[in-house]
């Protein structure tokens, strides 16, 4: 299910609705088409990376920053201020130190990380899982969650950042939820924009702004 809605919004964001198509996104389309049927079934990891990527940049263009598909995996332009952006899926707590050093090095741009956290390894009691007795009070858990996922895992993420070019962490958390009575179920998001390093006062506006952006995304995805 997350597979398909992240392809979705890809689509919707990035492909145009007319003819010619950059062909990098084609060529990422392609290779994110490629995986296992399940994240637990992969024995290699590109495809669903492609997909990651590509969902990144989809989500900024929703929230209507500047994207372009390049090196590191996206260029985002806010408030005069380019950014690169390192995706990268964290599916391990012991990978966390590895993936943020991967995301250092970049263009001359400085760089948000963008890092997912599976819930797989995220999704530690007490939020071993997400139901709610409202859709609002479910549209407030994974922001806590995500929270307390950074909180956890803050020394690792800035001893990896020691020494590289990030400036700051773009975290994002996608897991099922449901809505108790009812039993509506449905995908619940959470996004949050950590600075990590000293940025200069026209990078801290412009990462301020990017925050802002993408805290108007719809929490229920």
């Amino acid at each position: 299910m997350r597979d398909f809605a992240e392809l979705a919004t890809v689509v919707d964001h990035l492909v145009p609705s007319a003819p010619p198509i950059d062909p990098a996104l084609v060529a990422r389309l392609r290779r994110s088409l490629g995986g296992a049927p399940l994240p637990a079934e992969e024995s290699d990891s590109r495809a669903r990376d492609a997909q990651f990527e590509l969902y990144v940049a989809a989500v900024c263009r929703q929230a209507g920053v500047s994207v372009e598909l390049a090196e590191p995996d996206a260029i985002v332009t806010t408030a005069g201020v380019r950014f690169g952006v390192a995706a990268k899926r964290v599916r391990s707590p012991n990978k966390v130190v590895v993936r943020v050093k991967e995301a250092g090095p970049g263009p001359r741009d400085r760089t948000p990380w963008h890092s997912r956290a599976e819930p797989r390894w995220a999704a530690r009691p007490p939020f071993a899982h997400i139901a709610a007795g409202s859709v609002e009070a479910l549209r407030q858990a994974p922001r806590e969650l995500l929270r307390v996922t950074l909180e956890r895992h803050k020394t690792p993420i800035l001893a990896g950042a020691r020494g590289t070019r990030l400036v700051a962490l773009l975290a994002s958390l996608v897991v099922p939820g449901m809505v108790q009575p009812g039993n509506l179920v449905g995908r619940v998001a959470a996004m949050s924009v950590e600075i990590i390093a000293t940025p200069t006062l026209r990078e801290e506006r412009a990462l301020r702004e990017l925050a802002e952006h993408l805290a108007g995304r719809p929490p229920l995805v």
